[in-house]
């Protein structure tokens, strides 16, 4: 839902309404199917408070779980592909490689990652690994709310911010066994139960993964570990925590080649996090989210480098509803983080405190307005200023809505850019580098001509200044500009639904007015999805992709080349043995096309894959 509608989350694309609410922390969200009737959908990541999806101004995509099991997806990195500004590339081309994540043509490291309510990444923790690595087990939901977000989530949110929910439990016990194997050696399992009783719900499940991949010597694995524990405290207070772990280990053959040799990539990471939620009164609710993150890294190799960070944070959020047509949020950060490097080497830690706050204004049902700011201080680098404003506006037809936003951003210097060193490389950190900073807009329109079809047009601009060099120096400047199209429906009398996303975008540096590596100009992504008989479910897939250039470093010194175009085209079912058992398969890269999202890391061929859900 681009602009605050356009992509919501539909558990099936072919059978009626669909009731989206996020809980009051921002923790989860809630995917209820509603027949006959509309219920107003609610989410809490565009404006940190409860707020319409009509009356969001920013560019926001919401994902759920189930529609993108249905969909055949099983990793973040693929079910990214349907947000519109999202560019997706694998920095090792096979599973389990890290990938980035350039939003609206920027940065990497200028998106930032939340889990269950708590920032994972930063300057010093980019979320390469996240990204590349992990599967969609576990998780109700996927929220992309693109444009500069500083001004409500702080440093790192330059392009925009993904944010990722753990399952909740449910008062019905439920038990979930899944099974698959295919091509190149894979095999992926896991379990799920979920129950809860008397205020108390739960959820808990647990995954191992493997495959040899479609290189040689380019084995993954990885186990994952989810829980979720929620329990009322009264009638108006509600108390939970949340728990993940990754324990992954790659092999990895470099590239075609002989600049990047081959290495073994060992990591490990664990999240907990606790929060309670409490209503005070009508006119006011407090939410406190505290998290504590570790990530171990480990590579052996030509140039081996081994990281250890860790990260502690509390966020206490109020939200003031003054009336029918004003709230606000106004909260407090305190954050902790820890970095130790052995290839920099960098051993560094520091605090975070922010405070901020965001009204929103509802003069009419049709409109709204919100105008927020937030203050942050880094010990060991400064203080920021950001702020943000939206707008939507329905028209009197209630099928066009307008929507637009306008805000900075910031990312922070990271340990290794303020203090680091490699000799080898005559690096030497700058302790007296300043932030990268961003201004960016956004206007879009909203179209929805019929109850079956859905489209959003939105235009988007960010000018990036103090981009750091690798001297490490304040050099650089950067614009990115395009357009971001949406648009879901379904055809033949529901029989056949659809959704789809196109971007194109420019990306350029403005020192030396060349394109920004590794952006492409155009991406597209296309899913249809059929219910043709009870309890069969097919569609098919394709992503598109051209215009990336990339330096290739298999020679020397190193060209600027610009890579081929990528078509990509998946299949997927899906059969109803019975009420408990279902059998599943999926194909990916149809027509076993070579490609490479990265200049000499190849991806992977035709796989096809199958296999079986048990569920009582």
């Amino acid at each position: 839902m681009t602009g605050g509608r356009a992509d919501y989350p539909v558990k099936n694309t072919i059978m009626g309404p669909v009731k989206v609410t996020t809980c009051l922390l921002g923790a989860s969200v809630l995917l209820d199917q509603v027949q006959g009737q509309e219920i107003e959908e609610m989410v809490v990541v565009a404006n940190r408070l409860e707020t319409p999806l009509q009356a969001v101004g920013s560019a926001l995509t919401i994902l759920g779980g189930e529609e993108l099991q249905q969909r055949g997806l099983v990793t973040l990195e693929n079910a990214l592909h349907l947000v519109p500004g999202t560019g997706i590339g694998s920095e090792g081309g096979q599973r389990g490689s890290i990938s980035a994540l350039r939003m609206r043509g920027t940065e990497s490291d200028h998106t930032l990652l939340r889990i269950d309510g708590v920032r994972v990444s930063d300057s010093n923790i980019p979320p390469l690994n996240l990204i590349g690595g992990d599967p969609l087990f576990g998780y109700s939901s996927i929220s992309v709310l693109r444009g500069p977000q500083s001004a409500l989530y702080g440093s790192e949110a330059i392009g925009g911010v993904v944010d990722l929910n753990t399952r909740g439990g449910s008062n019905a016990p439920g038990r979930h066994l899944f099974l698959e194997a295919g091509s190149f050696g894979s095999l992926r399992g896991g379990a799920e139960l979920q129950g809860g009783s008397e205020g108390v719900r739960w959820y808990v499940g647990g995954s191992r993964e493997q495959t040899e991949n479609d290189r040689t010597a380019n084995d993954f694995r990885q186990d994952l570990f989810a829980l979720r524990v929620e329990r009322d405290l009264g009638a108006e207070t509600i108390a939970g925590v949340t728990a993940r772990g990754w324990f992954s280990n790659l092999i990895n053959p470099g590239s075609v080649g002989s600049f990047s040799g081959p290495a073994e990539d060992e990591r490990e990471a664990a999240l907990l996090t606790g929060y309670v939620s409490h209503r005070v009164n009508d006119r006011l609710k407090s939410h406190l989210t505290a998290g504590l993150y570790r990530e171990k890294f480990e590579e052996r190799g030509d140039f081996p480098f081994a990281s250890d960070a860790e990260k502690a944070s509390v966020d206490l959020r109020n939200v003031v509803s003054w009336n029918s047509q004003h709230e606000t949020a106004v909260g407090a950060l305190a954050e902790w983080t820890a970095f130790r490097s052995t290839a920099t080497p960098v051993d560094e830690q520091g605090w975070r405190n922010g405070l901020y706050a965001n009204h929103l204004w509802r003069p009419t049902e049709k409109a709204s307005v919100s105008l927020g700011g937030r203050w942050e201080n880094l010990e060991r680098w400064g203080d920021s200023l950001t702020w943000r404003a939206t707008g939507s506006w329905q028209t009197p037809g209630e099928n066009v809505r307008f929507h637009g936003s306008y805000g900075t951003g910031f990312r922070a210097p990271s340990y290794f850019e303020l203090f680091g060193a490699i000799p080898a490389f005559n690096f030497v950190g700058n302790p007296d580098l300043k932030a990268e900073s961003s201004r960016g807009w956004d206007v879009g329109m909203e179209w929805k001509p019929s109850e079956g079809f859905l489209m959003d047009l939105t235009w988007f601009d960010n000018r990036i200044k103090n981009l750091i060099d690798f001297s490490p120096a304040n050099i650089g400047r950067a614009t990115t500009r395009g357009v971001e199209l949406s648009a879901q429906g379904k055809l033949c009398d529901n029989f056949l639904g659809w959704r789809g996303c196109y971007t194109w975008q420019q990306a350029s540096d403005d020192v030396t007015g060349s394109r920004l590596v590794r952006r492409a100009r155009h991406r597209a992504s296309l899913d249809l999805m059929s219910e043709p008989l009870k309890g069969l479910l097919f569609g098919a897939g394709m992503t598109y992709t051209t215009g990336v250039e990339d330096n290739d470093f298999s020679s020397f010194p190193s060209i600027r080349r610009e890579l081929d175009s990528i078509v990509l085209l998946r299949a997927y079912c899906t059969y109803q043995v019975s009420e408990n058992v279902s059998l599943h398969g999926r194909v990916e890269n149809l027509l076993d096309r070579s490609y490479e999202e990265i200049a000499n890391y190849p991806g992977r061929g035709l796989g096809v894959f199958g296999g079986m859900r048990v569920r009582w």
